[in-house]
């Protein structure tokens, strides 16, 4: 005799909904970081694309780090357009001008002038956490007197040194700066201070 035993159960429980994770914290990064993203993106525009300038921009929603902010914007020149072009690099969503990722101005009209020259990309070597830490060494005094202040970082052509320098800038810009810290962007050595 055979005896067939069908299967009891139920149907399956549907699992409860999962918890999607929270995002993970939006980090600010060094310039280097940012300026390959942004220098990649140049190539297509123009294959002899050399940097120009390299500039912090603060983030209202992303802490700085020392050496590292929320976004960085970066002037890219080519000679044989005889054209420069913005390029921006942000790890949030700030604003319609400044959106998350890299994005780009439009082409203007560029050609060599001053002191400050076009630079290759693999002039800069030391990262702007690096500069900062060196910078930070001839500036233990002025940091503990402004704990809270503004600091701006420029990459740029250093007519001093003949070479490419981070500028460390207490305050919002070259001209409202009272303090800053020339540091060697190929080795990282600090440079001088200005006042």
């Amino acid at each position: 005799m055979t005896i067939f035993l069908g299967a009891c159960g139920s149907a399956p429980v549907p699992e409860a909904k999962k918890e999607a994770a929270p995002a993970p914290p939006v980090v600010p990064v060094t310039g280097l970081h940012a300026l390959y993203q942004m220098y990649t993106a140049s190539r297509a525009w123009a294959p002899d694309a050399q940097i120009y300038q390299l500039t912090s921009v603060p983030v209202s929603d992303v802490k700085p780090q020392p050496g590292k902010v929320g976004a960085w914007q970066a002037i890219m020149v080519s000679p044989s357009l005889q054209q420069s072009l913005t390029y921006t690099f942000s790890v949030a969503d700030e604003s319609v001008s400044l959106p998350k990722g890299v994005d780009k101005g439009k082409p203007e009209s560029w050609s060599l002038h001053g002191s400050t020259v076009p630079f290759a990309i693999s002039e800069a070597k030391a990262d702007s956490d690096q500069a900062f830490e060196a910078a930070a060494k001839k500036a233990t005094d002025y940091i503990a007197q402004h704990p809270d202040m503004n600091i701006t970082y420029q990459l740029e052509h250093n007519p001093t040194n003949g070479g490419t320098a981070w500028h460390i800038l207490w305050g919002e810009s070259a001209g409202s700066s009272s303090f800053s810290i020339i540091v060697d962007a190929n080795t990282g050595a600090y440079v001088e201070t200005l006042h």
